[in-house]
């Protein structure tokens, strides 16, 4: 999995409890930033380089990904049983750990299905790898629904997990708004308080026709 770093603090965590092994795609490390030191007590960081198909779809450049030496009772990979470094966990567990349990993570909710015999493939290919996860963790519940209805994995072998990969006091504090991610610079209040002046007061107080603005900025604190 990709490990920016918010989502470090949870596995260093789980980490405290359990013996884990880290493997990260070099790219996302070179995008998300070096991964820690050494230290005990941390998971331990193994970085591959990868062989990239298109955007997300990739394959580990590694026979064993340090699974023959690890030996863990639990294979989490951070991808749906469709995808291509998925169904490398599946090779390194038959080969390597055949007693672990393989969990995948699913976090959109929709499923893309090409027309014709292609779309027939990925069908037959997303069915045949779900048989193979133990057990899935969707983002939503419409991923979850998604995982049922495309590919009729069993609901009682998903756990929705909405904040899967979030750092939530981070989130709660800065909000969603992916220019506040993209630019940590900003300073969050003075981008709020224009957001606030330059969309809300004007335009939607222009569609609604507000009168008062002191009684319309109540009722989006109020909201808020």
């Amino acid at each position: 999995a990709y490990t920016p770093s918010g989502p470090r603090r949870q596995s260093e965590s789980l980490a405290e409890v359990v013996k884990l092994k880290v493997v990260a795609p070099q790219p996302w490390v070179e995008e998300w930033g070096p991964t820690p030191g050494k230290n005990p007590g941390k998971p331990e960081w193994r970085e591959y380089p990868i062989f990239r198909f298109f955007n997300y779809e990739y394959l580990i450049l590694s026979f064993t990904m340090g699974v023959r030496e690890f030996r863990p009772d639990i294979i989490h990979v951070d991808y749906p049983p469709w995808s291509a470094v998925f169904w490398q966990c599946v090779l390194v567990r038959k080969l390597f750990a055949p007693q672990a349990k393989l969990l995948a993570g699913a976090k959109k909710n929709t499923f893309r299905q090409p027309r014709g015999i292609l779309g027939r493939i990925k069908k037959m290919i997303s069915q045949e790898g779900s048989r193979h996860a133990d057990h899935i963790e969707a983002a939503s519940g419409l991923a979850a629904e998604m995982l049922q209805n495309a590919v009729a994995f069993p609901a009682d072998r998903i756990s929705v997990v909405t904040h899967m990969g979030v750092d939530t006091d981070a989130f709660c504090w800065r909000g969603g708004f992916p220019e506040l991610w993209q630019r940590s610079e900003l300073d969050r209040d003075l981008w709020y308080g224009s957001y606030v002046a330059t969309y809300l007061e004007r335009d939607v107080r222009n569609i609604l026709n507000v009168s008062s603005l002191r009684d319309f900025d109540r009722f989006l604190r109020a909201l808020a």
